[in-house]
């Protein structure tokens, strides 16, 4: 029945934990930027990365403001009046999120889940409010991105689910019909609601096996393999 299919990434796909608050993190930040001669202490760092963040939030055009983490880090270069190369930026941003990461692990059944379905000869996308930079990297980390064809990620998109135009730029951009594509997500309000509205059709990962007639299909958390037997049914 369906050619194309969306996992969001963060909880469907991938359990992380993350912790922003431990002020070690601005201190070996702190370290990383003196290396290259922006030197910032702690408080001023953490600081100028909140200030940084609101601007370039209100800069945004999109209704569900949209940035990318690395032009922060970038800026946070040039106060100090360093212009950084990219690599530089991208190796910095890549270190934040190894520093406020506590945990990262697949949820259970995801690669026989991904294996079945490219295993049909299906297509397999990714679509995450989140940093590509991160995800590309998390993707690799956890063996899980050669399963798909393409990654689209909020902050190289500009726009953020759940408005539509995220989804509708994803469509357009491989000429897809919606009656061919199935979106996967424990985000309901998020990712799941435009998805319907565009009428593609939808699978909600529940924390509770509570029906909800919405939804294409409902599967509850760690039941994975459930959901590959009813999409594998609708795919032979």
């Amino acid at each position: 029945m369906y050619k194309n299919y969306f996992f969001d990434l963060y909880e469907t796909l991938v359990d992380i934990r993350t912790n922003e608050e431990n002020d070690w993190i601005w201190d070996k930040l702190c370290l990383y930027y003196g290396y290259y001669g922006a030197i910032y202490d702690a408080e001023e760092l953490k600081n100028e990365f909140e200030k940084t963040k609101t601007k370039l939030l209100g800069l945004s055009s999109s209704k569900v403001p949209t940035i990318n983490i690395e032009d922060i880090f970038y800026k946070l270069f040039k106060v100090k009046g360093i212009k950084p190369k990219k690599k530089h930026t991208r190796s910095i941003v890549k270190a934040y999120r190894m520093l406020i990461t506590e945990s990262i692990d697949l949820n259970e059944g995801v690669c026989d889940l991904l294996k079945a379905i490219k295993d049909k000869d299906k297509n397999l996308y990714i679509i995450s409010n989140e940093q590509s930079l991160y995800g590309i990297s998390e993707l690799k980390l956890l063996g899980l991105y050669d399963y798909f064809k393409e990654c689209y990620f909020s902050s190289d998109l500009g726009v953020s689910m759940p408005e539509e135009a995220f989804l509708k730029k994803v469509m357009d951009d491989k000429e897809m019909k919606p009656k061919d594509c199935i979106v996967i997500s424990n985000k309901a309000k998020e990712v799941l609601t435009p998805a319907k509205s565009l009428k593609m059709s939808t699978v909600h990962i529940s924390k509770d096996s509570i029906k909800d007639n919405q939804w294409t299909y409902v599967v509850e958390e760690n039941k994975l393999t459930i959901l590959k037997d009813k999409i594998l049914k609708t795919t032979s």
